[in-house]
């Protein structure tokens, strides 16, 4: 069966530390056998036999052994433990130190392996006397190699009185009366195998009945359900267990397998495939599979190898009685992350992987001998509140993959609250937690206070062979969440640029946040012209999950001259010099402040025409002369916006009366023939009627 538990949610939000299961030995094998004293000849290879024997495709040596008619823990159980232990090797296996009361014919005992489980306590049941008890019996509580007392079960060993008749039935029903309520006593949800031999002849006796139908935390199970009447019955020779010989050795009896004497029950907590189980269709008696002749030597079959047969028939006047018992579930849990540093809103895989570790052990070689493992886990910092599922021995981890949160930066704990209702499985709770770094995105700039990814710079008008001019900048990356921004990374360096401008930086990595680095900008001033370069700035965050690339633009523009006053790089002086002058104004850029007033004004028109080019206002062509050719230019545009050689001699970006004015006062300059005062103004007025003629 499986247990309830209520798990309350809020313990997966105090995930504090991870615990992993310890390895365990995954099944028991347990054997309930009447030596009748000895151990004779023999008993070394019928116990290896029983190990090595196959059945549900497990094999595996002995881990609990019940043992009736031991003269003595000290003497007889001892000495099966030296012959287990010279197969095996020393200290494998231990035994009870108990010699319980006995009216005759010995006392129980027991042997264990000490690879697999661990004796806890043992204690004697009962009292004898001459009209009850023939012999106490003997309480063991075991433990599971790796597991906590949630794994813990109790063997009953038994030798009950011998014999039929209606006085020494109800002698074992005193014993099986004593053992139950010594049984009950453990209370509800105890794990307890009654081994012995109870002398039995039928499932009608008492001390049976005792066993099976009274209620209570004892009450006991027959795992293969053979009721009826035992004695001398063909129809369960394949359960009997004495007398394996017809005509044995002094001291046993004989008369050929007929009778069911030799017994392991089991409590209801066994017999629900549940956490400590039986495994079903394991339970026999040893070198009897139903072959042999009835009511005939054991030898007749073929339950065992011929060897293992004919000795059966001289160590004991019993078979041995073989069951295995599946271990409870054990748990490991683990939780990862496919990356413990990511960017915000980066798709990182959680993966939380629960094992069933009860298999962890070479002796076993199947999934039968443990418990399946049924769990839920508790996550914090995933895309789901829980998983549940159920992980089989040998089967490797049960994954479940799910998305881990990364939608703030900061530190956070992803993690699993492991909790499971498997029986018999501990119910502590595991904890299985690591840490996410959440980085929120790079942020080049070229301003260490708010982002700039667009600059210019313009390093003015230089004449050829000037020396070189250089400027510094610095790329930036801002920290936008305080320990917690990602490194910068310069991939690439894109320019449209022949060469004149040059800057020294190449690409890196990992610009941490808060820090910068600076470059520096130069011009070669040996090639005449405008230099207008971009520099592209192909950058991304570090190389991890979420990662995105982001660019900056750095401009970076120069005029260089041939002469004083070439302002747009043509090598000749001319109106286009006017026109780049005149989209300077109020600029400080080097080179077009030509009169050095710390400003690019209308003053520096003023200068380039007197004193660099040598005419005057008015002359749109710059064909150092005021005529009718820059009259014409000015009146096609009149009226409207333009440039210098549209007209606007004023420099203020409109062809208007100024321009006029200022173009009539210079008309005729440079010894171009000066018409008369009133020639000249009707000339003047018959281009502007015309011009509004044209314009209404």
């Amino acid at each position: 069966m499986t247990r309830s538990m209520n798990i309350p949610c809020a313990a997966a939000a105090t995930l504090l530390l991870a615990a992993l299961a310890a390895p365990a030995h995954a099944q028991l094998r347990v054997v309930s056998y009447n030596t009748a004293g000895g151990p004779r000849n023999g008993l070394d290879d019928i116990l290896q036999a029983i190990g090595d024997e196959v059945t549900n495709g497990v094999a595996k040596p002995i881990d609990v052994l019940s043992l009736q008619e031991q003269n003595s823990a000290n003497s007889t159980t001892q000495a099966i433990v030296n012959l287990l232990n010279a197969i095996y090797g020393p200290g494998t296996y231990a035994r009870g130190t108990i010699t319980p009361a006995s009216t005759g014919a010995g006392s129980p005992g027991v042997i264990y392996n000490t690879n697999t489980v661990s004796l806890l306590a043992e204690s004697t049941v009962g009292t004898t006397s001459s009209n009850g008890a023939a012999r106490q019996g003997m309480r063991y509580q075991f433990r599971p190699v790796g597991y906590g007392s949630e794994a813990d079960f109790y063997v009953y060993g038994n030798h009950f009185k011998a014999s039929q008749g209606s006085t020494n039935e109800n002698r074992r029903d005193v014993e099986a009366t004593a053992i139950r309520a010594n049984a009950d006593a453990l209370g509800e949800g105890s794990s307890i195998i009654y081994t012995g031999d109870f002398n039995l002849y039928s499932a009608f006796e008492p001390a049976y009945i005792t066993f099976l139908l009274d209620e209570g935390a004892g009450k006991a199970f027959d795992p293969i359900d053979r009721r009826g009447n035992w004695h001398n019955s063909s129809s369960f020779k394949d359960v009997h267990t004495q007398a394996p010989s017809t005509n044995p050795p002094s001291g046993l009896v004989g008369g050929g397998v007929d009778d069911r004497f030799d017994f392991q029950l089991v409590t209801e907590e066994l017999m629900d495939a549940e956490g400590l189980a039986y495994i079903t269709g394991s339970y026999h008696a040893f070198g009897n599979n139903g072959t042999h002749t009835f009511n005939n030597s054991i030898t007749t079959g073929t339950g065992a190898s011929p060897q293992i047969l004919s000795l059966l028939t001289t160590v004991s006047d019993h078979l041995p009685v073989v069951a295995d018992y599946q271990l409870p579930a054990k748990a490991a849990m683990a939780v990862s992350l496919a990356a413990d540093r990511v960017l915000v809103g980066a798709s990182v895989d959680a993966t939380v992987a629960v094992t069933n570790t009860a298999g962890d052990t070479p002796a076993v070689i199947a999934p039968i001998g443990a418990d399946e493992l049924d769990y839920t886990v508790f996550l914090q910092g995933m895309s789901a509140d829980s998983v549940s599922g159920s992980a089989d021995a040998f089967a490797g981890p049960d994954e479940h993959v799910l998305a881990a949160n990364t939608q703030q930066a900061g530190s956070f704990t992803v993690g699993g609250l492991f909790q499971t209702t498997s029986q018999n499985t501990s119910d502590d709770p595991i904890f299985s937690v690591t840490s996410l770094n959440v980085l929120d995105h790079a942020t080049p700039s070229f301003d260490p206070a708010a982002q700039v990814t667009q600059l210019v710079h313009d390093f003015g008008v230089l004449l050829a062979g000037d020396p070189t001019p250089e400027q510094a900048f610095a790329l930036h990356n801002l920290e936008a969440t305080a320990g917690f921004t990602a490194s910068l990374d310069l991939d690439a360096i894109l320019s449209n640029d022949l060469g004149e401008i040059q800057l020294d930086l190449l690409p890196f990595a990992g610009l941490t946040a808060g820090s910068s680095t600076g470059f520096t900008a130069s011009l070669e001033t040996d090639s005449v012209g405008i230099h207008d370069n971009v520099f592209t700035l192909l950058t991304s965050d570090e190389d991890i999950p979420g990662e995105t690339s982001d660019q900056l633009t750095l401009t970076i523009r120069a005029t260089v001259a041939a002469v004083q006053g070439d302002l747009d790089g043509s090598g000749t002086l001319d109106a286009g010099d006017l026109d780049t002058l005149i989209a300077r104004f109020g600029t400080t850029a080097p080179g077009y402040d030509l009169n050095n007033d710390a400003v690019v004004d209308d003053d520096d028109v003023t200068y380039w025409l007197s004193d660099l080019f040598g005419s005057v206002r008015g002359d749109t062509n710059t064909d150092l002369s005021v005529d009718l050719l820059d009259l014409s230019n000015l009146a096609a545009n009149f009226g409207e916006q333009g440039t210098w050689t549209q007209g606007d001699v004023n420099a203020d970006g409109t062809v208007d009366l100024l321009d006029l004015s200022l173009l009539a006062s210079n008309f005729g300059f440079d010894g171009t023939p000066v018409p008369e005062p009133a020639a000249a103004m009707t000339l003047l007025a018959l281009g502007v009627t015309r011009r509004r003629s044209r314009g209404a």
